[in-house]
Parts: structure tokens; C-alpha cells; sequence
């Protein structure tokens, strides 16, 4: 278990959780 596979865990749910936000609330 490296640092690194935390980072890209990070990195996915936080894009996981930009698109859920742009999902639930299409007002771009």
C-alpha cells in the first residue's frame, strides 16, 4: 500500500463527488 494509491483514491472521489454536484444541480 503506497502513498501514491491514497492520492489516486483521493483524486477519483473527489472527482466522483464534482460530478455528483454538477448531476443534482445542472445550473452551470
Amino acid at each position: 500500500m503506497n502513498h501514491i494509491s491514497e492520492s489516486h483514491i483521493d483524486a477519483n472521489v473527489s472527482n466522483v463527488v464534482l460530478l455528483a454536484h454538477i448531476y443534482w444541480n445542472p445550473m452551470s
